[in-house]
């Protein structure tokens, strides 16, 4: 019997394929013995053997798909293997709203509150607070005394740091989870741009980057002062923002009071403003995950640092934290547009109306940070829903809870519509009209979905599904998204709503 196979398959490295191979290795020298009785100590230390080969070949096997960035899971080796591309992951992002103050009467002068105060929820344990981004003033006898501003769910600090002007200075900033917008940098001297290199900044340049870690603390890192920027001196000064997350897309009225109960107007008199918002915070969203960085990464190559092209303005418009999905038009592909202009529609992260401020993001990064060509027009325009009404006929197994089958069918439905995945990576069969295939929202999507459901033993065979009262695909304007509407679900056998 030979000793090396004719065929040696390099992927068989798991325990049993490892015993296996030693076993007959074994038995082609030593015949005489019996390896396979593990009770005996030559089949003993083949077990032993076999089992330390295959600890060290799946540590082989995980050093290896750590280093690719289409395999790699663990969230500090694909952020260093993103920045071989250039590309950072994007951190946490607040949900912004727009929030109505209102004062009880017409005030006797100007009245002011200042950017940076808080408002919040009345939740006891986890309120969400939201600070405004810029002051709000009512004029003196406004009537309705009322006044509108934009406000994020996060908070800013300030840390101070004294630095001794070496090279290479870095700083790490106590808070988290970072927030990667809003950073100001200064020194004695003046004040820091953040750049995504230092490869091009001189030694007078007062350029710093941002490193963020798998732990959401943020790093700055400053040049060398000979030649990729220079040293800061002094104390640096950080004013930076932490939050974000998907808690703080709050329904409409959630926010109802200012943690400051009063506030004098430009005479002096107190007043007691009242808050609310009339359309849900959006925007917010956890870091970009492992999933979302497999994809992003590769793509940030294809369209650099211009939007030319559709997909330029598409890719760069999810750039934006807080966007999640973002449609593209122009006179090509709709002949009510005008020539040389492109319509935007982002739809932010959870779905829902973006945020006046979530908009001047998308209009600045193709404008200022990305953009077009001078000649070309941008507009960023709220999404246009298709609201799709469901209605399932069904049998339940015998022994089944019907109440808990309608809840399971509700949740299978939303997965369906969701933006995301279960595994965070995009769900394809809810896009815009523009880029569903035929534009149609499909109806044996809806029907498998409900089909799949473990408690449903069958669906009607005829009108079992039912999308907007129809038995058939649902047609998606270019502009549409479609999102679910109504569920209903009936009993095939006494068609009564379960």
């Amino acid at each position: 019997m030979t000793v090396i196979p004719s065929q040696v398959s390099y992927t068989n490295k798991d325990h049993t394929s490892l015993t296996a191979r030693a076993i007959e290795l074994a038995e082609s020298v030593l015949p005489g013995l019996n390896w396979r009785n593990k009770a005996e100590f030559q089949g003993y230390s083949l077990e032993a053997f076999s089992f330390v080969g295959d600890v060290i070949l799946y540590y082989a096997d995980r050093i290896a798909r750590e280093s690719r960035i289409g395999t790699a899971s663990e969230r500090k080796n694909i952020i260093a293997l993103a920045r071989l591309l250039a590309y950072e992951l994007a951190t946490a992002t607040p949900a912004t709203v727009d929030l109505t103050v209102t004062l009880p009467a017409s005030p006797l002068a100007d009245f002011t509150i200042p950017a940076g105060e808080v408002a919040r929820t009345l939740d006891v344990v986890t309120p969400q607070r939201f600070q405004t981004l810029a002051a709000v003033t009512i004029l003196q006898g406004a009537d309705p005394p009322t006044a509108v501003v934009s406000a994020e769910n996060s908070t800013t600090h300030v840390e101070q740091v004294a630095v001794n002007g070496l090279p290479d200075t870095e700083i790490f900033l106590k808070r988290t989870p970072f927030i990667a917008t809003d950073l100001v940098v200064q020194d004695s001297v003046g004040v820091f741009t953040k750049k995504d290199t230092l490869l091009d900044s001189t030694a007078t340049d007062a350029d710093y980057v941002v490193l963020v870690d798998q732990k959401d603390q943020a790093r700055l890192r400053f040049g060398d002062g000979v030649s990729n920027g220079r040293t800061p001196t002094g104390t640096v000064t950080v004013t930076y923002k932490t939050g974000g997350g998907t808690a703080g897309n709050v329904i409409a009225g959630s926010v109802v009071k200012f943690e400051t109960p009063s506030y004098q107007d430009a005479q002096g008199n107190v007043l007691r403003p009242t808050v609310t918002h009339l359309a849900d915070a959006a925007g917010g969203a956890g870091r970009e995950s492992v999933a979302e960085a497999r994809r992003n990464a590769p793509a940030s190559l294809r369209t650099l640092n211009r939007s030319i092209t559709r997909d330029d303005f598409q890719v760069h418009a999810e750039e934006v934290p807080g966007i999640d999905r973002a449609l593209v038009l122009t006179s090509d592909e709709d002949l009510t547009i005008a020539e040389n202009t492109g319509i935007i529609f982002p739809i932010p992260d959870g779905g829902g109306v973006p945020s006046q401020a979530l908009k001047d993001a998308v209009t600045t990064q193709l404008t200022i940070t990305k953009p077009a060509p001078l000649t070309f027009k941008v507009l960023v325009q709220d999404p246009v829903y298709l609201t799709v009404d469901i209605e399932a006929r069904v049998t339940f197994f015998t022994d089944a809870n019907k109440t808990q089958g309608r809840e399971d069918i509700k949740t299978a439905l939303a997965a369906l519509f969701a933006l995301r995945n279960a595994d965070d990576t995009i769900n394809t069969k809810v896009a815009f009209g523009a880029d569903l295939r035929d534009g149609v929202f499909s109806w044996s999507d809806v029907f498998n979905a409900v089909r799949d459901v473990t408690l449903v033993e069958r669906v009607a065979p005829s009108d079992g599904v039912k999308l907007n009262l129809l038995v058939a695909d649902v047609v998606v304007g270019s502009r549409e998204f479609p999102q679910l509407g109504t569920v209903t679900v009936r009993d095939a056998t006494t068609g009564l709503v379960v």
